[in-house]
C-alpha cells in the first residue's frame, strides 16, 4: 500500500466522517418544535417526507463509512499496519459505533412521536373535537385507566389480608396443638414410672410363687425319701 493511497484512504475517511456528522445534526434537531407542534405539522405527508429524507441520508452514510472502514482494513491486512494506522480505523469504528446509535435512539423517537401525532391528529378528524377536546379524553380514558389499576390493586390488597388473617388462625391452631403435645410429653415419665412399678410388681409374684413351689418340691423329695 502505498503513501498516497492511505493519504487518499485517510482524506476520504475524514470527508465522510464530516458528512455524517453533519447528517445526524441536523436529524437531531428534528424534534416536534421542526415537525410543528403535533409532531407532523401542517401537512403530515410533508412531515413525514422529511423525516425520510434524513432518515435515508444517515443511513447511507453510515453504509458508506462502514463499507470505507472494512475497505481501510483491507488494504492495512496488504502491508504492515502502522500504529496510526490502526489508531485510526479504531477511532473510526468507534465512531460509526456511536452513530449508529444515536441515529437508532432519535429514530425511534421521532417516529413515536410520529405515531402519537398521528392517532391524535385521526381521533380529531373522526370526532371532529378541538385538540383541547381530544386531549382532555384523552386525559379522562387514562384517568378512567388508573382508577381501574387502582381498585385491582385494592381487590389485590384485600385477597392479601384474608390470606394473612388465614395464616395467622393457622398459626394459632398450630400452637394450641403443640402445647398439647408438650403436655402429653410432660406426663410420659409418670407413665413409665407406673408400668415400672407393675413389672417390679409382677416379678416379685413370680419369684413368691417359684419359691414356694421349690420348697413344695423339695418337701415331697424328703419325704419320699425318709
Amino acid at each position: 500500500m502505498s503513501s498516497a493511497e492511505m493519504q487518499a484512504a485517510r482524506k476520504d475517511a475524514r470527508e465522510l466522517e464530516q458528512a455524517l456528522t453533519q447528517a445526524l445534526e441536523e436529524y437531531l434537531r428534528v424534534d416536534q418544535a421542526s415537525l410543528g407542534g403535533s409532531g407532523l405539522g401542517a401537512d403530515p405527508e410533508q412531515g413525514g417526507a422529511k423525516l425520510q429524507r434524513l432518515e435515508n441520508a444517515v443511513a447511507d452514510l453510515i453504509d458508506k463509512l462502514h463499507a470505507h472502514i472494512e475497505r481501510m482494513e483491507g488494504m492495512g491486512s496488504a502491508s504492515n499496519q502502522s500504529v496510526a494506522w490502526k489508531a485510526q480505523i479504531s477511532r473510526l469504528r468507534q465512531f460509526l459505533q456511536s452513530s449508529q446509535a444515536d441515529f437508532r435512539r432519535t429514530r425511534e423517537a421521532l417516529r413515536h412521536k410520529m405515531e402519537s401525532a398521528a392517532l391524535l391528529q385521526s381521533a380529531r378528524e373522526r370526532t371532529n373535537f378541538s385538540e383541547d377536546d381530544v386531549h382532555q379524553r384523552l386525559y379522562e380514558k387514562e384517568r378512567e385507566g388508573i382508577h381501574s389499576s387502582m381498585k385491582m390493586m385494592d381487590e389485590n390488597i384485600g385477597r392479601a389480608i384474608a390470606v394473612q388473617d388465614a395464616i395467622r388462625s393457622q398459626r394459632e391452631r398450630i400452637r394450641h396443638a403443640t402445647g398439647r403435645l408438650m403436655n402429653m410429653a410432660e406426663s410420659i415419665p409418670g407413665i413409665n414410672q407406673l408400668v415400672a412399678a407393675a413389672t417390679r410388681k409382677k416379678t416379685r409374684d413370680n419369684m413368691i410363687v417359684a419359691a414356694a413351689i421349690a420348697f413344695f418340691l423339695c418337701l415331697t423329695l424328703w419325704w419320699i425319701i425318709s
